[in-house]
């Protein structure tokens, strides 16, 4: 077995490391992967925030992973845009009374 051996060429600038190939075997472009969602689906940057455990499965762990890397956002945001257009729907449906309801403190 041989070792490889590192050089400069392998290091990258902080804040400018980029796969060079995605799981699908299409280059990634810097700018796609540039401008991760860092706010909460509402725009509130004060928003308060809770935690919430999430289960998936593998593959749809993988296929999230691609789209938020192709539409260069987190996963995080992707995950809020899904719950926040189930709530709006469930409210439009008159299924869920979960419009306006306020947070506890």
């Amino acid at each position: 077995m041989t070792v490889a051996k590192l050089s400069s060429n392998l290091l990258a600038r902080k804040g400018r490391a980029v796969p060079s190939i995605s799981r699908v075997g299409s280059v990634v472009p810097y700018g796609a992967l540039k401008s991760v969602g860092k706010l909460p689906a509402g725009g509130k940057s004060g928003a308060k925030r809770v935690r919430k455990s999430l289960l998936l499965d593998v593959s749809v762990h993988a296929r999230l992973r691609l789209l938020a890397a192709r539409h260069g956002v987190s996963q995080q945001s992707l995950m809020e845009q899904g719950v926040q257009k189930l709530l709006d729907e469930a409210v439009q449906a008159e299924v869920c009374i979960c419009q306006g309801v306020a947070s506890e403190d």
